[in-house]
């Protein structure tokens, strides 16, 4: 497993835990080994410091094998741990919760960058109250845009500092089942820039698919509608801009 053996734990974690939840819907025929999934969950939560849940994990995968001596050995280890250690691991793991949620403000304040950004994927931090009177909607014209006088941009301030927007409705529900249509042919695997070689290459962190999307590839000219539409409401050209992605 690509993210376990390149110690990415927090995936490997979830991937785990996908996993288990499969193997209860497709009940135990399955030819993957329960055993060894409780296994990496139970190292992967070690890893993280997070020791009650390793400990779980690892009484679970007893039960799934009793005779399994390596599993009793950690099982007496994380216990040791948390009792010789309570306040570094049990407060650690109360705090971050089964899916690291619920940040303070002085947890905050000692995170990574990457934890930062992690936290930031599963939700917005909670904006102090005197901000509420300043995320508000309203409707955009962009000057009196002609496209935009009767039909405008319907857009959401969504933080107040920086300001960052958010623009609804912007494409209609045939449109994106236009785009999928499109796309879904020339669909291919993500890459990631090779840092010695200077080429764009397939790597292991990155599992979608993607693609570009032009007007050559739609005849029936969704693509430049959507794209003069973006015209109008930022007031850019996409004639330097990339491609529709997929």
């Amino acid at each position: 497993m690509d993210v376990y053996d390149s110690k990415d734990y927090r995936y490997a974690r979830d991937w785990m835990k996908e996993t288990l939840r499969l193997l209860d819907e497709e009940g135990h025929s399955s030819t993957v080994d329960l055993s060894d999934v409780y296994d990496h969950l139970s190292f992967a939560e070690y890893k993280l410091g997070n020791l009650k849940r390793a400990a779980h994990y690892t009484r679970l995968m007893l039960q799934n094998d009793p005779t399994h001596a390596r599993a009793q050995r950690n099982v007496a280890y994380f216990e040791e741990l948390i009792r010789t250690e309570p306040e570094k691991y049990i407060n650690q793991d109360d705090e971050r919760g089964e899916e690291g949620e619920g940040e303070t403000a002085e947890s905050r304040e000692s995170m990574t960058q990457y934890e930062r950004y992690q936290s930031l994927c599963r939700g917005p931090w909670p904006l102090p109250k005197e901000y509420d009177s300043e995320l508000t909607c309203f409707y955009y014209d962009n000057h009196r845009t002609p496209s935009l006088v009767i039909r405008p941009v319907k857009v959401e301030v969504v933080f107040h500092k920086p300001r960052i927007f958010m623009l609804r409705g912007i494409l209609s529900e045939r449109e994106m089942d236009r785009l999928k249509e499109l796309a879904g042919p020339i669909l291919k695997r993500a890459t990631a820039k090779n840092a010695d070689s200077g080429k764009d290459e397939p790597a292991h962190y990155r599992i979608s698919k993607s693609g570009w999307l032009s007007s050559k590839h739609d005849p029936l000219g969704y693509v430049d509608r959507i794209d003069r539409r973006i015209e109008d409401f930022t007031g850019l050209t996409m004639s330097t801009a990339e491609q529709l992605q997929r």
